[in-house]
C-alpha cells in the first residue's frame, strides 16, 4: 500500500469523517473522541465540518474551533 506524501508505507486505516447512526448525521475529528452532531442531513454535517476546517485554516486554535462548533450546534438545535 502506498502512503501519503511524507508517510512511511505502513498500513493506515482512513474512514469517512461523516457517518449516520441513530437517525442523525455526525462528523468526527481527531481532536475529539465524541463526534459532533446530530445533524438532520448529511449535507448539514458536511457544512458543519467545512466551517470547522475553515476556522482552523483562518488560524483559529483547534480548541476555539471546537468551542465555536459546539455553540453553533446548540444554536441550531434550539
Amino acid at each position: 500500500m502506498t502512503g501519503r506524501k511524507g508517510e512511511n508505507n505502513s498500513v493506515h486505516f482512513r474512514s469517512d469523517r461523516i457517518e449516520n447512526f441513530n437517525g442523525g448525521w455526525y462528523f468526527n475529528i481527531r481532536e475529539q473522541a465524541q463526534p459532533f452532531g446530530p445533524y438532520s442531513t448529511r449535507l448539514d454535517a458536511e457544512q458543519a465540518i467545512k466551517v470547522y476546517i475553515r476556522d482552523l485554516l483562518r488560524g483559529v486554535s483547534p480548541k476555539k474551533a471546537f468551542c465555536n462548533q459546539l455553540i453553533s450546534d446548540n444554536f441550531w438545535r434550539s
